[in-house]
């Protein structure tokens, strides 16, 4: 589907849509977050919404990585590595934290490394893979919190 095709509209008719087990959760990602549920009978409300979308990220990739368009950053953060930004949980306890079975490489901190390097450590292809992590990361949550 394009994306002027995405309207919530255009998506509920999508045949593709039509053949989900129903009720289900349909999260739109554009300048903001949208959360709609939708019923057995086709019919959706909008359950909830995020300011955090995808012009957060444009705006951050700008400002913290200095790309140009969300079309680059998503290409930087294909070569970067997040965990050279983020924290890990081995990065607080030097391996992971077995009593609880977590693992080291679990994130533990978005941008938790980067508050410990020089700027001109930090590769602006990691950042960008961090920052997509961190949008993704809240759209997912809050979607499993609505759900």
């Amino acid at each position: 589907m394009k994306k002027e095709d995405m309207s919530k509209e255009r998506v509920i008719e999508d045949t593709t849509f039509r053949k989900l087990d129903k009720p289900f959760l349909l999260i739109t990602v554009k300048s903001g977050v949208s959360y709609y549920r939708v019923n057995a009978d086709e019919s959706y409300s909008k359950v909830s919404g995020s300011l955090i979308g995808e012009s957060t990220f444009a705006g951050l990739i700008r400002i913290l990585a200095r790309k140009k368009n969300v079309e680059d950053a998503l290409e930087a953060s294909a070569k970067g590595d997040n965990r050279n930004v983020d924290m890990c949980v081995k990065d607080i306890y030097g391996s992971g934290y077995k009593t609880i079975g977590l693992p080291g490489d679990v994130l533990a901190s978005s941008m938790g490394r980067a508050q410990f390097l020089d700027q001109e450590e930090i590769n602006p292809d990691d950042t960008c893979r961090s920052l997509l992590y961190i949008i993704s990361l809240n759209v997912a949550q809050l979607g499993s919190l609505m759900a």
